[in-house]
C-alpha cells in the first residue's frame, strides 16, 4: 500500500524534500503519475489539504508592491509550488518569471530554486523530459555555488521522475547519490528515507528480497531518531513484501497501534486497509475484513485523500460481491470507479468495470455487465498500446544508439591510424616531458617542505593567541566579579556616610568624613571604570544616542571643574569655533566619561599658575575637542602606551607613574566605539594635547536644553517638575510590613535599622527563608538581593508569581548586577523597581514611599469597585474610560500630546495627572505610550503589517529608535522579532 510523507524543512529559501517512500503494496500496476502527486502534496501540506489558496493570496499580496529583488524570486516560486497540483499551467507561468528575474539580478540560488519548481511543474503535467531537464539544470546551478541541500533535492526529483518513467536503472542511480549525499553531510534522517525510496523502487521491480533490505534499513534509523510517522509508513511497507504470514501481521498492528499514538491519520488509512487485505486475502475472512476496510474509508475521507478512496471503494465493492451483496457492491464499485475516472487511474478503471460486470451479470444485468467488460477491454487495449508504444520507442532508440556507436568506432579506427604515424614524435615529447616533470617534482617538494613549515609556525602563533586571549578573559573575569563584590561594601561606606554628614554638627568631624565620602565616590568611579571595560570586552556595551546642544554640553563639563582648578591655582580657558547654535546625535554619558578622564589628568599633572585649554570645532559633522594641559609632558618612551590597559610607566619621573591604568584605556575604546578616536601628542616640558575626535550627526539646535531626552521622558520631566506629587501622605496607623531579603550581614543590618524607623522590618537570609516567611504572614513591600544562595532573587519573584496572594506586593531588587540584560529580566519577570548598589538611602526610601502609596491607590479603587461607588458613573472612573477612548482615536496623531488631552477631556493636566496617577499608577505621558505600545504588539502579533514602519506610523511614533528602545523596555523583545 502507498504511504504518506513528511517535509523535513521548507521556507522561503529552504525547500521541500521530495520522499519517494511511497508503497504500491498489491496494486503494482497502478498508474504512478498520480501517486507521485499525492506525495508531492504531502510534503508540505497536511493529508487532505488539496488547495493552498490561502498561502497563494498571501503571497500574490507581497507581489503587488515587490521590488525585483532577491524576495520577488523566491515569492514567485513558492507560488509556482503552490499551484503546481492545481493550475500546473499557472505553476508554470510563476516559475518562469521567477527564472527569468534570478537570471536578470544575477541570484543563482534563486534561479537553481526555480528550475526546481518548474521541473515539479513539468512533472505534474507528465511532460517528464522536460521536468528531467530542468532538474539537471538545477544541479548544476546548485553544484556551481556549493549549496549541497539544492542539489539533493534536485536528485529526488530526478528518482521520481525516472520510477514514473519506468527506468529502474536511473531511478536506483539517484536514489544511491540520494543515500550517499546523506551519509556524508551526516544527515542520518535524509539516508532513512533514500534508503526507504530504494526499496520502493525494488518492489516496483518485484525484487522483495532487496526491498525488504533497504526497508528495514529504513526504520532501524527512523526508530532509532524517533521519527515515529516515518515508522508508521515503512512498517506499512514492510508488511507487504514480508513472506511469514506472521511477521506480516505484526508489521499491520504495529503500523495501527504507531499511528493511532501519534495521531497520523494518513498512515492509519493504508494500516487498516492492509489489514483488511491481509484478513480477506491471506485468512479468507471476508466479514472480519469489512469493518476494517470502512476504518480505513472513514481516515480516507477525513483526510480527503482521492487515491486511497478509490482504492478502498473498489476493495469494498469486490468484497460486498464475494459476500453476494449485490446493491452494496455495485454501490461502492460506482463510487470507486468515479473518482478513478475523475484521477484518471486507467488501470483502477479498467479493474472496477471488470468486477462491477460480474455484480451485473449476478443481478441478471446482462446488456449493463457486457457494455462495463466491453470499457474494462477497452482501457485495457490502450494500456497495452500505450506499453507497446514505448517498447517501440525504446526499441528504435536503441537502433539510433547501435548507428552512432559504429559512426564512433569506425572514427576512433581513424584516429588510430593518425596516432600510428606520430608515435615517434610522442616518444621524444615523451621523455623531454619527464625531465621537466622532474625538475617541477624537486621545486614543488621544497616549495611544499616550505609552506608546511610556514603552517607549522602559523599554528603555534595561533596557540600562543589562544593561551593569551584566555588569560585575557581569565583577567577581565576577575576585575568583573571583584567589582560586584566591591559595590556591596561601598554602599555600606557612602549611604552611612552620607546620612552622618547630613545629621552632624560638630564642624571638625565634617571634614573628615566629607574626604572619607569624596573618596568613596571616587572608589566607586574606579569601579564603574572597571565594569564598563568588562563590557566592552564582552561586546555589550551599546549606544544610545540623544539630540544634545553642543556647546552648553562640553560648557558644563568643563566648567564643572572651575572649584577645583581654582583650589590648584589653574586657569581653565574654554574655546569654540563653528558650534553656536548647533546640536549633534551622540551619546551624551559616554562623551561625559571620556571628557572627565581627559580633564581629570589634565588637572591632576597642572602645576600652579598653569593654563588648562578646551578647544571644540565642528566642520561638515566632524568634531573635535582637544585637551591641552600646562604640564611636563609624557616621556617618548612611554607615549605609544598611555592607552593600553593597566599600563604602568617605569620611569620615575613620567607624568603617568601612579594611577590605575584605566581611565585612558577606557576613553580610548568608548571613542572608537562612538566611530571616533581618541590622540594623544605632546613635547617634554611643554604639555600634553589630547585630541577627540567623532562623526556627529548635525541639525539647529532649537529649543533645546543643554542635554535633550526622549521626547516622552522630557515631557515627563516637565509635569513632575511643574505639578503636585502624584501621591498623597501615607495614612496614620500602624507601620507598613516590610520583608528584607539579604544574604550579606551587615548590609542587612544597615537596611533594617535605617528602614525601621518608618516601617516594621522582617529579616530572611535567602529566598527559600523568604518563602517560609510569607506562608506565615502578610507584607506590604519586599526588597531582596539577586546573588545569594539556596535560592536567588530572580527565583524568588518566579515563586512569588505563583502565589495570586504574592503576586501584587510591591517588589525591589537591591543589586550588585548593574548589566543592562539582568536589569530586563527582573523586569520581565514583574519587580516594580530595580535599584543598584552603591545605592542612595533616601532614593530607596522614596522609591519604597512611593511603591507603598501606588499600592494603597489601587487597593482603595478596588475597595470602591467592589462595594459599588466605583462605578461607570464615579467621575473619575468615567474620565479615566474618556482618556482611553480619546488616546485610541488619536493613536496615529503623532502630535497628540498630554496637553492635547486635558484640552479635549476639558481639564488641566494637573488633574489629570492626579487621577491617571491614583488609578493606574502612571503619568499621563506613560498612559499614552502604554497604549501605544500595546496596541503595536497587538497589530504585530496579528501580522497585519509587513514592516515595523508601518506599525510606528500606525500608532503615531515617527522616531525608530526611540519606538524600538520602548517597546523592548517594555516587552524584553525587539519589535522586528514579532515579524520573524
Amino acid at each position: 500500500m502507498r504511504q504518506n510523507t513528511k517535509c523535513l524543512d521548507f521556507s522561503l529559501l529552504d525547500f521541500p524534500v521530495l520522499n519517494l517512500s511511497s508503497f504500491i503494496g498489491q496494486f503494482f500496476s497502478m498508474m504512478k503519475k498520480a501517486l507521485f502527486l499525492w506525495m508531492l502534496l504531502g510534503m508540505i501540506s497536511p493529508p487532505g489539504v488539496i488547495s493552498q489558496t490561502p498561502e497563494v493570496d498571501s503571497l500574490k499580496a507581497l507581489l503587488l508592491d515587490a521590488k525585483p529583488d532577491t524576495n520577488k524570486v523566491m515569492w514567485l516560486a513558492d507560488i509556482a509550488f503552490y499551484l503546481y497540483n492545481v493550475q500546473p499551467e499557472k505553476s508554470i507561468k510563476y516559475g518562469q518569471e521567477a527564472l527569468d528575474l534570478a537570471r536578470q539580478i544575477g541570484f543563482k540560488r534563486g534561479e537553481g530554486n526555480a528550475l526546481y519548481k518548474l521541473s515539479i511543474a513539468q512533472y505534474s503535467l507528465g511532460n517528464y523530459d522536460e521536468a528531467i531537464q530542468y532538474a539537471q539544470d538545477g544541479v548544476k546551478v546548485f553544484d556551481g555555488i556549493g549549496y549541497d541541500l539544492g542539489v539533493y533535492y534536485c536528485y529526488n526529483i530526478l528518482g521520481i521522475v525516472y520510477r514514473v518513467k519506468s527506468d529502474a536503472e536511473k531511478a536506483l542511480k539517484y536514489g544511491f547519490l540520494s543515500a550517499k549525499f546523506s551519509h556524508e553531510h551526516d544527515d542520518t534522517i535524509s539516508e532513512a528515507i533514500a534508503f526507504s525510496n530504494i526499496g520502493t523502487i525494488y518492489l516496483d521491480c518485484r525484487d522483495t528480497a532487496n526491498a525488504k533490505k533497504y526497508f528495514l534499513q529504513a526504520i532501524d534509523i527512523f526508530r532509532r531518531t524517533n521519527q515515529l510517522s516515518n515508522v508508521t509508513e515503512v512498517l506499512t511497507n514492510l508488511s507487504t513484501v514480508e513472506s511469514d504470514t506472521a511477521q506480516k501481521f505484526r508489521y499491520i498492528r504495529e503500523s495501527i497501534e504507531l499511528g493511532k499514538q501519534i495521531g497520523y491519520e494518513g498512515a492509519l488509512s493504508y494500516a487498516y486497509h492492509n489489514l483488511g487485505n491481509f484478513l480477506w486475502k491471506q485468512r479468507r475472512q471476508p466479514l472480519q475484513a469489512l469493518p476494517k476496510y470502512n476504518t480505513a474509508l472513514h481516515f480516507a475521507n477525513k483526510t480527503n485523500d482521492y487515491y486511497e478512496k478509490t482504492l478502498l471503494n473498489i476493495d469494498i465493492g469486490a468484497l460486498y460481491n464475494e459476500l453476494e451483496k449485490l446493491d452494496s457492491a455495485q454501490f461502492y464499485l460506482q463510487t470507486g470507479l468515479n473518482l478513478a475516472e475523475e484521477q484518471g487511474m486507467k488501470e483502477q478503471v479498467r479493474e472496477g468495470y471488470q468486477t462491477l460486470a460480474g455484480v451485473q451479470k449476478k443481478t441478471g444485468n446482462y446488456r449493463q455487465a457486457f457494455e462495463s467488460l466491453s470499457r474494462s477491454q477497452e482501457i485495457a487495449d490502450s494500456l497495452y498500446q500505450v506499453s507497446l508504444a514505448e517498447k517501440l520507442a525504446d526499441a528504435d532508440a536503441r537502433y539510433e544508439t547501435s548507428k552512432k556507436e559504429a559512426q564512433i568506432t569506425e572514427q576512433q579506427l581513424e584516429i588510430a591510424r593518425q596516432r600510428n604515424a606520430t608515435n615517434n614524435v610522442l616518444i621524444g615529447g615523451l621523455i623531454v616531458l619527464l625531465l621537466t616533470t622532474g625538475v617541477f617534482q624537486y621545486f614543488f617538494y621544497k616549495q611544499r617542505r616550505k609552506k608546511r613549515e610556514t603552517e607549522l609556525a602559523l599554528e603555534l602563533e595561533h596557540r600562543e593567541g589562544n593561551r593569551l586571549r584566555e588569560l585575557n578573559e581569565l583577567k577581565t573575569r576577575f576585575f568583573t566579579n571583584i567589582s560586584h563584590e566591591l559595590r556591596t561594601p561601598l554602599t555600606l561606606i557612602i549611604s552611612p556616610l552620607e546620612e552622618v554628614l547630613k545629621q552632624l554638627k560638630q564642624v571638625n568631624l565634617q571634614g573628615h568624613l566629607s574626604t572619607a565620602h569624596r573618596n568613596s565616590k571616587k572608589l566607586l568611579n574606579l569601579v564603574n571604570e572597571i565594569l564598563d571595560l568588562s563590557k566592552m570586552e564582552a561586546g555589550k556595551m551599546e549606544l544610545s544616542k540623544t539630540k544634545v546642544g553642543l556647546e552648553p554640553l562640553l560648557r558644563r563639563i568643563f566648567f564643572s571643574y572651575q572649584p577645583v582648578a581654582q583650589l590648584h591655582g589653574v586657569d581653565l580657558k574654554f574655546y569654540c569655533s563653528k558650534t553656536a547654535g548647533a546640536a549633534i546625535e551622540t551619546d551624551v554619558p559616554k562623551i561625559e566619561k571620556i571628557l572627565n578622564n581627559l580633564l581629570s589628568n589634565a588637572l591632576k599633572f597642572s602645576p600652579k599658575g598653569s593654563t588648562i585649554a578646551m578647544r571644540a570645532s565642528l566642520e561638515e559633522g566632524q568634531l573635535s575637542v582637544s585637551v591641552t594641559d600646562g604640564g611636563p609632558g609624557i616621556l617618548p618612551a612611554d607615549l605609544p602606551y598611555i592607552f593600553d590597559r593597566f599600563y604602568q610607566s617605569k620611569s620615575p619621573e613620567s607624568r603617568i607613574q601612579g594611577g590605575t591604568g584605566i581611565g585612558l584605556a577606557l576613553s580610548k575604546q568608548l571613542a572608537q566605539l562612538l566611530g571616533g578616536s581618541l590622540t594623544a601628542e605632546n613635547q617634554p616640558q611643554k604639555g600634553t594635547k589630547l585630541t577627540l575626535s567623532l562623526p556627529v550627526a548635525v541639525s539647529a539646535a532649537t529649543a533645546l536644553a543643554p542635554e535633550a531626552e526622549d521626547p516622552a521622558s522630557t515631557e515627563a520631566n516637565q509635569l513632575v517638575a511643574n505639578d503636585t506629587p502624584l501621591y498623597m501622605p501615607l495614612s496614620v496607623g500602624a507601620k507598613p510590613r516590610l520583608l528584607i531579603v539579604e544574604d550579606n550581614r551587615e548590609m542587612s543590618e544597615y537596611l533594617t535599622g535605617s528602614l525601621s524607623k518608618n516601617y516594621e522590618c522582617t529579616l530572611a537570609y535567602d529566598g527559600v527563608e523568604a518563602l517560609n516567611i510569607l506562608e506565615k504572614g502578610t507584607f506590604d513591600l519586599i526588597t531582596s538581593d539577586v546573588m545569594m544562595p539556596h535560592m536567588d532573587g530572580f527565583t524568588l519573584r518566579e515563586k512569588i508569581n505563583e502565589n495570586p496572594d504574592w503576586q501584587r506586593i510591591p517588589f525591589i531588587l537591591l543589586t550588585a548586577r548593574t548589566l543592562e540584560a539582568d536589569r530586563l529580566k527582573g523586569f520581565q519577570l514583574g519587580v516594580d523597581d530595580y535599584i543598584t548598589k552603591p545605592f542612595s538611602l533616601p532614593e530607596v526610601e522614596a522609591r519604597i514611599r512611593n511603591l507603598l502609596q501606588n499600592k494603597a491607590s489601587r487597593e482603595n479603587w478596588e475597595k470602591d469597585a467592589a462595594l459599588g461607588t466605583a462605578n461607570a458613573t464615579h467621575p473619575d472612573e468615567q474620565l479615566l474610560r474618556r482618556a482611553e477612548k480619546l488616546v485610541m482615536k488619536k493613536l496615529d496623531d503623532p502630535t497628540f500630546n498630554v496637553e492635547v488631552m486635558a484640552k479635549n477631556l476639558g481639564y488641566s493636566s494637573r488633574h489629570l495627572s492626579r487621577v491617571l496617577g491614583r488609578l493606574t499608577g502612571l503619568s499621563p505621558v506613560q498612559f499614552i505610550l502604554e497604549l501605544r505600545l500595546q496596541y503595536a504588539r497587538r497589530l504585530l502579533e496579528k501580522g497585519q503589517y509587513a514592516t515595523i514602519s508601518e506599525v510606528r506610523y500606525e500608532i503615531g511614533i515617527e522616531s525608530a529608535s526611540y519606538f524600538t528602545k520602548k517597546f523592548t523596555e517594555r516587552f524584553g523583545k525587539n519589535p522586528s522579532e514579532f515579524l520573524g
